[in-house]
């Protein structure tokens, strides 16, 4: 975009070395690949046919002053003072541009903001009284948190006639040059040595409800491995889109946005700042969340609680905020920002459950709706979910034992042919009552991951039992008999003719104590069997072995099989016999049968 004469023009990144230092940026991709979500078929928007009134980038000049809208408190937006100090051109995309400005003031916002913090992507600038930009990256300077840019405004008014279509790489942080370093350091009178070489969009809050510290700090290694540029907090939990009740008014420019990953029992939301509403369309963040183009993450309103300023200097300021109501669906996620319809409700992929607690009677029923499920966020989501729900339940993290059946749906790669994985586990742990339910994320993860084609998660469906008590049976007997020896008895060696059928009867011990249980087994002796035949018993292995190159059928078929803990599983005489047993079966036997006649 060409500067007008009275602009100090920072940079020129048609230069070798910067072009390289884009097209390295551009290398760490916010795209996240994966399965995909089916967008809501939403009804049209009503056009956008009075946006704001923009101020022109190209009459932005240093020492311009501006006003600036964002909520420090509640959602009510307050206004604060910028000053611009120089454009930095081309600097995410030839012809994308971004302003460099420093807040000034009034204290009272200084004191409660402590500088450009994480959360007021997309509050919007104004020169003139008119739409100038909306705030989405800084340098994260420590000597001077006030620097921050802003996405100049044509850029984001351009979303509202944005036509359907693919979305392309981001840049996670943008090299600058030394000239624009020069500049700042006179701006912000540091030295130049301090200002650093790159800038980065805003740390995007990412507010998921219900997190311990293990897990939260489990989460945010994932978040931080995939190179996302999120502050993961503990936030407030939104009603799930199945019983929310849509605010359909547009979010005012300056009131906190939010972009919702999943609502109900688990919510996750990264949250910033309404830009502008116009007609049923709102635009805010002035920078992506995914970039994933067209979109379909619901959109609500948020509060803030407190802006925690960062006294190390590392990371910044950033707000705090919960997820108030529901007001639409996120529809583009753009470079420039995203782009939110109020009065829909995107299409998500409903988690249910049904646990109970055997030592207290207690049952508990909960729902998430997830709306993005690329990569790792459907698997970690019902996750989360399936803990929560278990937790409030048992009310400890400990030993006992679950027993839960899931039920997982989904489309195959055409987007149409169905496809489904039913299973159980059971597990009894000395430290983790919540084991088994590894087993059904371990399958999300398999099929989100599966290299054979692409899917889409519809529902996932899950119920189970918990107690503090570990139900493991122990092997202790084994008695048998046969027509030659009809008594039920211990024996170390049992008679049988060919063809006929034998009895094997097995003891299980509670390990805990209580009185034994039994289970039988009839086998037919093979008519071509011959002198002494083994028998052995034992318990199921949890344990899938999956190839990772498998066919998608062949997954299929292994994640919908398999041995579980409380099988008992007799194998001999050429078969293989299994009978689920109510507690986790440990330890082995075999007998011996003599082939006779």
């Amino acid at each position: 975009m060409s500067q007008s004469g009275g602009v100090v023009s920072l940079g020129n990144s048609r230069s070798g070395s910067s072009r390289r230092n884009t097209l390295r940026a551009l290398t760490v991709s916010l795209a996240i690949l994966g399965v995909s979500l089916p967008f809501a078929e939403a009804p049209a928007a009503t056009p956008c046919a009075s946006p704001p009134a923009v101020f022109p980038e190209s009459s932005i000049t240093p020492g311009m002053d501006g006003t600036g809208l964002t909520a420090v408190q509640g959602s009510v937006p307050v206004s604060f003072d910028i000053e611009v100090i120089g454009i930095l051109p081309n600097a995410l995309l030839p012809g994308f541009d971004l302003v460099i400005f420093r807040i000034t003031g009034p204290q009272a916002f200084l004191d409660q903001a402590h500088g450009v913090a994480s959360g007021m992507s997309g509050s919007p600038i104004y020169i003139g009284g008119q739409l100038a930009g909306a705030v989405s990256y800084t340098f994260g300077l420590a000597a001077d948190p006030m620097i921050g840019l802003f996405t100049p405004a044509q850029q984001m008014v351009d979303l509202t006639a944005l036509p359907t279509g693919s979305a392309t790489s981001l840049a996670s942080s943008v090299s600058v040059t030394p000239r624009v370093r020069v500049a700042v350091s006179d701006a912000t009178r540091v030295p130049v040595s301090s200002v650093p070489t790159t800038v980065q969009r805003l740390t995007i809050p990412l507010g998921v409800s219900g997190l311990s510290d293990q897990r939260a700090q489990r989460l945010q290694s994932i978040i931080d491995d995939h190179g996302l540029p999120f502050h993961l907090y503990r936030a407030g939990g939104a009603a799930s889109a199945s019983a929310a009740t849509i605010n359909p008014t547009p979010l005012a420019a300056g009131e906190p946005l939010a972009a919702e990953l999943s609502n109900g029992d688990v919510t996750f939301a990264g949250i910033g700042t309404a830009t502008f509403a116009c007609a049923d369309l709102n635009v805010g963040w002035g920078h992506s969340f995914f970039l994933q183009g067209p979109s379909s993450f619901a959109m609500g309103g948020a509060s803030v609680i407190t802006i925690v300023n960062d006294v190390s200097g590392l990371f910044g300021p950033f707000k705090i905020l919960v997820p108030t109501d529901l007001r639409g669906t996120v529809v583009q996620d753009r470079l420039a920002g995203l782009m939110g319809q109020v009065g829909t409700v995107p299409t998500s992929m409903p988690v249910t459950t049904t646990f109970t607690n055997n030592d207290d009677g207690n049952t508990r029923t909960g729902r998430t709706d997830i709306f993005y499920q690329q990569d790792f966020w459907g698997p970690e989501i019902v996750y989360e979910h399936v803990f929560q729900n278990l937790l409030l339940l048992f009310d400890h993290f400990g030993k006992g034992t679950l027993s839960l059946t899931y039920t997982i749906h989904g489309l195959r790669g055409d987007g149409v042919t169905p496809f489904t994985v039913h299973n159980s586990n059971m597990v009894a742990s000395g430290n983790n009552a919540f084991q088994a339910a590894n087993r059904l994320v371990n399958a999300l993860y398999r099929l989100a991951f599966n290299r054979a084609e692409e899917i889409t998660f519809t529902s996932v469906e899950a119920s189970g039992e918990i107690t503090g008590q570990q139900l493991v049976g122990e092997i202790v007997r084994v008695r048998t008999s046969s027509s030659l020896q009809p008594a039920l008895r211990d024996r170390p060696v049992l008679k049988a003719k060919r063809g006929s059928r034998i009895t094997l009867q097995v003891m299980l011990r509670p390990t805990g104590g209580g009185s034994p249980e039994t289970t039988t087994f009839q086998m037919r002796v093979p008519h071509r069997a011959d002198g002494f035949e083994r028998i052995s018993f034992r318990g199921g292995r949890a344990r899938q072995r999956i190839d990772r190159h498998l066919g998608f059928k062949q997954l299929l078929a292994i994640l919908n099989g398999g041995e579980h803990p409380n099988d008992l599983i007799a194998t001999g005489l050429g078969r293989q016999l299994v009978q689920g047993q109510d507690v986790v079966v440990d330890g082995q036997a075999a007998v011996t049968v003599k082939v006779v006649g």
